[in-house]
């Protein structure tokens, strides 16, 4: 549902997901199309849990359909919920470097801050 609308908006230029987003059996392709129709300049980052087999498989399948070209990021470890299973002594470290990766992703984007002229705000 987050997805209704956003490739008709300019201003929406990201995406961050945390899986499951393209389940097998039956919701796989209305899931599916939803993200086939976000536009090319659309930014998408997945972050998904390694042991989550199916649902890495398919999100790789529709990433090579999509227009944009989104990341995924895996959580060596992370079931369905990416930080499921994941040793409680592993965790900080695995936290650490996700938070990085959202870091990196969020910094990339573009600004939807107003274009400045001197002290005001454009029109």
């Amino acid at each position: 549902r987050a997805l209704q609308g956003a490739p008709d908006r300019p201003d929406v230029v990201g995406f961050i997901f945390f899986t499951p987003i393209v389940p097998s059996g039956d919701a796989f392709e209305e899931r599916a199309s939803a993200l086939l129709a976000l536009p090319a300049h659309c930014q998408v980052l997945v972050v998904t849990g390694s042991k989550d087999k199916d649902n890495l498989a398919g999100l790789r399948e529709v990433a090579r359909r999509m227009a944009c070209s989104p990341q995924i990021h895996v959580v060596e470890g992370g079931e369905h919920n990416p930080f499921e299973s994941v040793p409680h002594g592993e965790m900080e470290g695995k936290n650490a470097r996700t938070r990085a990766v959202l870091q990196r992703f969020v910094n990339q984007l573009p600004s939807s801050e107003p274009e400045r002229h001197g002290d005001h705000a454009a029109p």
